[in-house]
């Protein structure tokens, strides 16, 4: 959905409040879906991606800023993938645990049957992945190797082969700024002007 968070980030950025935003995207269907159910299934999930405020990430009105303005799109997108980490923890544990170790141990595939594999491991500490029917974990195994390509972690279909990730300037200075951010109020002075002027 990462076009449809990219919309949604822009719109908000207009208004600032997300029930305005919300009841402009559905009324006008700005987003070009054609049930109505998904349209709110999707702001469902851009809300508890972006919206439910993080401990270390910038909170959504800098977000929505950064995304709105005139920069590459591979920085917006970039911009958007530790927000969903931090939405999902079994994304998050993918990529801890599997993806990243397997990049770090130069074993560049990543099989279907290696993310099962890894699921079913997890059942021994996350009794509830054991109600999963097979179609289900079949369904969220390819939307997993899905958000990898989308986020440039593998190769386009039908490749398997997992990429290094190369992160831009410009979305590590969007998280460095916000460190410095907090790191600047725990000290209890005033926020960096670098950040201001980045928003």
């Amino acid at each position: 959905m990462i076009n449809e968070s990219l919309m949604t980030l822009a719109e908000y950025a207009k208004f600032k409040n997300w029930d305005v935003t919300k009841d402009i995207i559905i009324s006008q269907n700005l987003l070009g879906k054609r049930s109505s159910q998904t349209l709110k299934g999707i702001l469902a999930a851009i809300q508890k991606r972006f919206f439910i405020p993080h401990d270390t990430l910038p909170k959504a009105d800098i977000l929505a800023c950064a995304v709105s303005k005139n920069i590459p799109r591979v920085v917006k997108v970039q911009i958007l993938y530790p927000y969903i980490c931090e939405a999902d923890p079994l994304i998050k544990k993918l990529l801890l645990n599997l993806v990243g170790k397997r990049i770090e141990e130069s074993s560049t595939l990543l099989t279907k049957l290696d993310v099962l594999q890894f699921l079913e491991n997890e059942q021994k500490t996350h009794p509830e992945l054991r109600k999963w029917s097979d179609y289900l974990k079949g369904r969220w195994i390819r939307g997993f190797l899905a958000f990898l390509r989308d986020f440039g972690i593998m190769e386009k279909a039908p490749s398997n082969k997992l990429l290094k990730p190369i992160v831009r300037l410009e979305s590590f200075t969007f998280f460095l700024l916000n460190l410095l951010d907090k790191k600047g109020r725990s000290r209890k002075s005033s926020p960096p002007s670098s950040y201001k002027n980045f928003s």
